[in-house]
Formats: structure tokens, sequence, C-alpha cells
């Protein structure tokens, strides 16, 4: 995949894992480490975004959100999201938007949930407050408040075993889930989506996403 020109944001110095860099890239602290994953999930995991990959443990979170276009693969209640995180214990909220059109994540705001982040590395997340019902081929932003410096959820493919496949999700990131920067194409996000009943659900295909958001 093709790097955007992002003048106002250093390009990740490619190294190891994903890249070292003293400042913050695409809205997050840069790290080579990766690691497997210690927690389990909780709930009906339906479909997800680069969960089997092995996580860049030193990567961590520059801004306190982060907002992702998610077109869900099928129809579901959607009643809990995880991310990768850890390190860093702390208040973290997640929320499911409407897509409102005007290239931003500033629509409806269909459900959330909070959770406390725990320092020990794994899937951590929020059950929404109530289930939301999405549909296949619609487009929502998902919106994390997370600790700030805490591990950012984001895989590392030159750890992954062979054959394994991966796909770069966009993100925008915000010191006040507000006023967003973005959206930005490069890295590989971790997520796991869930539903409160035993619907079937393909994994979602990110093309048509990213191709919106180059």
């Amino acid at each position: 995949m093709k790097l955007p020109a992002i003048l106002s944001i250093l390009i990740i110095i490619f190294t190891t894992g994903i890249g070292t860099a003293s400042e913050a890239d695409y809205g997050i602290f840069q790290s080579g480490e990766s690691h497997s994953l210690p927690l389990e999930s909780q709930g009906l995991f339906t479909e997800g975004w680069n969960e089997d990959l092995p996580y860049v443990a030193g990567a961590t979170y520059a801004w306190e959100c982060y907002a992702f276009p998610f077109s869900p693969g099928s129809r579901y209640s959607l009643s809990r999201i995880e991310f990768t995180g850890g390190g860093i214990a702390g208040p973290a909220r997640i929320e499911i938007r409407s897509d409102s059109g005007a290239g931003f994540p500033d629509g409806e705001i269909l459900g959330s949930g909070s959770f406390s982040m725990v320092t020990e590395v794994g899937w951590q997340g929020a059950d929404l407050d109530s289930p939301v019902a999405i549909v296949e081929g619609v487009d929502y932003f998902i919106i994390y408040e997370t600790v700030l410096d805490s591990y950012a959820a984001l895989a590392d493919p030159d750890d992954a075993p062979p054959g394994s496949t991966f796909e770069t999700i966009p993100h925008y990131f915000s010191s006040n889930c507000v006023n967003w920067e973005g959206p930005y194409t490069v890295l590989l996000w971790m997520a796991k989506f869930y539903a409160d009943e035993n619907v079937a659900a393909s994994v979602v295909s990110w093309g048509a996403a990213k191709a919106r958001y180059r």
C-alpha cells in the first residue's frame, strides 16, 4: 500500500516491527517491539480488525481520542467493542456513531460504554449501555477515548505467522473528541466486535473503506 504524503507529520522510519520515531507519528508514539496477547476476550466474537496478529507493545497513544470508520460485515446487535491495551491504568470510553457524510466522526452517538483499563496488556473494552442494531454495508464511526500514553492497539505484521493477512484501518485523532485530525491510512489497528446474540457474521473487507479515506 502506498503511504500518503502527509507534510505535517513525520513519516515512520521502518526498522523493526512497525517503526521507531522520537515524535508522535500519526498520533502514535512508535516502537518496534511485538508481543502476544495473554488476556482472553469476553462475549460472542463477530468480526474484527487484525485480531489474530501480534501487537506492537511499545507503541503508545499520543492523543486522548481516536476515531475509526466502521462498516459491519453483517447485520447484528453490537454489544461490546474491544481494543488491545494496557501499560497504564485509567478510565476509557468507546462509542459508535452514525456517519454524517461530512468526512469526520461528528455523527449521532448511537451507543457507548465505559471501562477501566488495567495495566496488564491484552484485549480490553466496554459493553455498550444498550446493544446497537448495525447493518451490513452501512458506514459508522467508532470513537475510542483512551488512556494517554497507554499501549496503542496496533498489530505487527512482521512477527505474524506465514500466510497471515492484515489490513490498514483509517483513523483520526483529537485531544477533545470534537476537533479531529485525519484521516490517516497507514496503521494496522486491532479491534474486536461482539454481538449480544448468536448471529452469523462475515469478516468485513476494508478495501472500500480504505479507498474512500485515502
